[in-house]
């Protein structure tokens, strides 16, 4: 039985606050995508789960990769 304001994590079954975005139990990212584009100086870095992996590339670039990261963690689920 869930209480209010909880949810069931897709991946784990275990319960979660409604509004997370990453499950406490084994960490999926729910609704929202691992990848984003953070500032690194004059130039972009990407960061997945708030570390930076990539570091001193272009707006474009940026934009590109990370849709194209995202697109695949969604695909591989």
């Amino acid at each position: 039985m869930l209480i209010a304001g909880t949810k069931k994590c897709p991946s784990c079954a275990k319960v979660i606050a409604a509004n997370a975005i990453r499950c406490i139990h084994c960490g999926k990212y729910l609704d929202t995508d691992p990848y984003e584009i953070v500032p690194d100086g004059f130039k972009f870095g990407i960061a997945f789960d708030g570390e930076v992996i990539m570091h001193g590339i272009e707006s474009k670039e940026a934009k590109e990769t990370v849709a194209m990261l995202n697109s695949v963690k969604k695909e591989a689920g």
